[in-house]
């Protein structure tokens, strides 16, 4: 025969249905592995970007939507590196990497939604981690238990576990959705004027601003009497060592800052902070006057009604998108934290640096590796003082709230990320403020080259202090934390008014950061009906009665504030007889 068919034997039953078992676990596996891996790349870019957020809405500068927008290429990205080896592997393997998918996908979602560890602030403070040295070698027990007892569990019934994970998945996702809907923000996105308004300056009248955030007012003392030129190079300034703060944290003082009124116990927190500065903010009355107002780093996204242009550091710096791309990374690095077992999370931490954001920065070639956002602030003002031009006669005022002064303490005398283990925190701290400080008088630099020094008002100053035990009181080992409260309490404040010259000077004047709005409008000659007063007023040389808000501030304070104290203060800051309302109690407590 020229052709011969092949002959078709038929499978013995028995073998047939093995071969099809086989078949349906090697699908059952792979159905299960790729469902974990989308449940745990979601957990990791999703569920915990929405959650985070929610929960700390006051600390992000764009919507949720915009962020989860950004997070859909990672979720994907992630999704298909971890399914693809499952439609490779066979057999054994193909178990052990389903097995290993599942266990990851439910630590992840227990961690991150069950053992969630208080560790802080999300400001930039550094986190207290020493409490999970105890539990490290349990919690490795207790994973090494819980990862032999489930595999034989889910090796068993690896479809039950499939559906159990699609289950959770969309219970996540509605929840997530239900963030999306919940979301106070507004948008973040919305079409601003043109950045070019940042650098317009007047040939006439100049307001600038600058707001170094818990810059403490003792630590620019202690500059001065290290650097006998400083003095000179701030010509024209006029320093207040003698102010007290408003508050212990920026969300009490800025609203007083903009408006000069005070906080009174029973307000309502959040209309507080917001009617102060979108409404009552001494800016809208400079913009109502022919100012035009720029802002750069707005808390919360608050920002004065009537102003020209608001807008972040990281925005000024490298535009809008890279900003979101940002804070979307500083959201996948708190997610991760979230997501890591307890004895893994200093690592994630990485002494205040993080880990994803830093990459990406150091991917993309625009800040130096590990670098912290808030050391952008110093090159705020560099690129301010070189891009700044004179445009025409229309007067112009620039509030610039930046955070080159706050904690975490990373530079060394060189103005560079430290290597090496840094310094005590006091001189650490020093070590970072005079970088702010030489940034500041490199734009003051360019200010005198453009003939722009003279007719400008120049304030320098700060929300807060920073903690640190004041040196403008001796030290007595009794009151090491009465010491800390004044330091707490003392922010720096300088002003210079246009054509001051001569060597800084200093002014015995009791104020705060409340006196800066009418001390602008006193100086511009603009009305002014708020509360504070001008600081070269006689009555701020006089017995003067200064409140002080304290409370040790939580991310959930942004609501209320059930633990906060008001003092009193008449006289000196540094005079113990000045808080006539210090009681013995106090001692303990403060």
């Amino acid at each position: 025969m020229l052709f011969r068919f092949p002959v078709f034997r038929r499978i013995p039953t028995e073998t047939g249905r093995q071969v099809t078992r086989e078949r349906q676990q090697r699908n059952d596996f792979k159905h299960l592995a790729v469902m974990s891996a989308v449940f745990l790349s979601a957990v990791f870019t999703l569920y915990n970007v929405a959650t985070i957020y929610t929960g700390n809405v006051e600390s992000f500068s764009f919507e949720l939507k915009h962020l989860l927008l950004v997070s859909i290429a990672p979720f994907l990205a992630i999704t298909l590196a971890l399914s693809s080896p499952a439609m490779l592997l066979r057999g054994s393997l193909l178990k052990v990497y389903a097995y290993c998918l599942c266990f990851l996908a439910a630590a992840s979602w227990i961690y991150s939604g069950v053992f969630v560890w208080y560790f802080g602030l999300l400001d930039g403070r550094s986190w207290d981690f020493s409490r999970l040295e105890s539990l490290k070698y349990y919690e490795i027990f207790g994973i090494i238990v819980f990862w032999f007892l489930l595999f034989n569990i889910v090796v068993k019934k690896p479809r039950v576990f499939t559906y159990l994970i699609l289950f959770l998945n969309a219970g996540l996702m509605i929840l997530t959705a239900w963030s999306l809907v919940q979301d106070p923000k507004e948008s973040s996105l919305q079409a601003r004027p043109n950045l070019n308004a940042l650098y317009r300056f007047s040939n006439e009248q100049n307001v600038l601003i600058v707001l170094m955030d818990a810059f403490q007012s003792d630590l620019f003392q202690e500059l001065l009497k290290e650097d006998s030129t400083l003095a000179d190079r701030f010509a024209g300034f006029t320093f207040f060592p003698d102010t007290v703060g408003v508050a212990a944290s920026t969300y009490l003082t800025l609203p007083s800052i903009h408006s000069g009124q005070i906080y009174k116990a029973g307000l309502n927190l959040k209309e507080f902070y917001s009617s102060n500065i979108r409404e009552g903010s001494f800016l809208n009355d400079l913009a109502a006057a022919g100012h035009e107002v720029t802002l750069v780093n707005p808390i919360r996204g608050d920002c004065p009604n009537l102003i020209e242009l608001c807008i972040d550091s990281e925005e000024v710096l490298y535009g809008k998108s890279w900003a979101l791309v940002m804070e979307t990374a500083f959201l996948f690095d708190l997610s991760l934290l979230r997501a890591v077992p307890l004895f893994y999370k200093r690592a994630i931490y990485n002494h205040r640096f993080w880990r994803i954001a830093p990459l990406l920065r150091s991917y993309m070639s625009l800040l130096e590796h590990n670098e912290p956002k808030h050391i952008a602030g110093n090159r705020v003002l560099d690129k301010l003082g070189q891009q700044g031009n004179v445009i025409g006669d229309r007067p112009a005022t620039k509030f610039i709230h930046l955070l080159s002064t706050h904690p975490p303490y990373v530079l060394d005398s060189n103005c560079k990320i430290s290597r090496e283990r840094l310094p005590e925190k006091r001189v650490a701290a020093k070590l970072q403020a005079k970088c702010a400080i030489d940034s500041f008088l490199d734009l003051l630099n360019d200010l005198r080259r453009k003939g722009l020094y003279d007719r400008s008002l120049i304030f320098l100053f700060a929300d807060t202090g920073a903690g640190l035990h004041s040196s403008y009181i001796a030290q007595i080992p009794k009151k090491s934390l009465w010491r800390r409260l004044v330091g707490r309490a003392n922010p720096i404040f300088l002003v210079k008014v246009p054509g001051a010259q001569g060597p800084l000077r200093e002014s015995v004047a009791s104020i705060q950061p409340s006196d800066l709005a009418a001390t602008v409008c006193a100086v511009t000659r603009h009305r002014y009906s708020n509360g504070g007063i001008s600081v070269f007023d006689t009555v701020a040389t006089r017995r003067r009665s200064r409140i002080f808000w304290h409370y040790t501030w939580r991310n959930e304070y942004w609501v209320k504030l059930p633990d906060i104290r008001g003092f009193e203060l008449e006289g000196p800051i540094w005079e113990q007889e000045s808080w006539i309302n210090y009681t013995q109690s106090d001692w303990n407590r403060y």
